[in-house]
């Protein structure tokens, strides 16, 4: 298929914004809220960040987590899909936590200046990217010097029975599965022939390793397929400790 750039990904995601946490409970089987919890509760325990950013935060579900986690922490909630934010907002408004503020961006090109943030949280929004790579590279940038990534993404299944079942799941039943459930099929079309050209997880690890210095724990959670990575950003000798 022909892959779409940075604007019609937006404007696909836009569309589906009202049917997207509905849609993606069915298809990961009740599961992705339990990955996203996943990712807060493998955060280091003595990680106290007084600004977090929710990268490609999509319809919100885990800005709410953050901000229920960290009240007292000033929270961006940042997406490029407009549609996607307007759900985002509805979600938040007065839910318990601190007040996130929301930001139409994209996550190659991020507004924010060089080690604003303790804690980058993007929970599957990194295949979505034209340009992961450059994606990656900005959310280090954005990053304080003994700060937190948090990145939950789904990876190129490696082979193996586990491999085999799911790719056939995922990319031949969630298109007609979607369709089912009122989604736009186009859109759900798109999303496993984004996973096919996507990295595996050791391919995903390396690439972070090789864009800066760190310490990157690689936590399975769903076989080959769901992967927290968890990039620890060095503090400056004499500076931070």
């Amino acid at each position: 298929m022909a892959y779409p750039g940075a604007e019609e990904r937006a404007a696909m995601f836009s569309r589906i914004a009202g049917r997207y946490d509905r849609i993606n409970a069915v298809l990961s089987w009740g599961l992705i809220g339990r990955w996203r919890r996943a990712l807060l509760r493998h955060l280091p325990a003595d990680l106290r960040p007084r600004d977090i950013l929710d990268l490609c935060c999509g319809t919100g579900a885990m800005t709410e987590i953050l901000t229920r986690a960290y009240p007292a922490a000033a929270v961006w909630a940042v997406d490029f899909a407009p549609g996607m934010l307007e759900r985002a907002r509805g979600r938040l408004a007065g839910a318990r936590g601190s007040s996130p503020r929301f930001l139409l961006a994209d996550q190659n090109r991020l507004p924010f200046a060089k080690d604003s943030f303790d804690l980058v949280v993007n929970a599957f929004g990194l295949r979505n990217s034209v340009f992961p790579v450059r994606s990656l590279a900005e959310m280090l940038r954005v990053l304080r010097p003994g700060g937190c990534l948090g990145l939950l993404e789904l990876t190129r299944p490696e082979g193996g029975f586990f491999g085999r079942l799911f790719s056939f799941y995922f990319f031949h039943l969630t298109p007609f599965l979607a369709g089912i459930l009122g989604g736009e099929k186009a859109a759900y079309r798109y999303l496993p022939a984004s996973l096919a050209e996507f990295f595996t997880r050791a391919e995903l690890a390396a690439v972070i390793r090789g864009l800066a210095e760190g310490t990157l724990s690689v936590i399975p959670l769903f076989g080959s397929v769901v992967t927290l990575f968890l990039f620890i950003k060095p503090s400056r000798k004499g500076v931070d400790g």
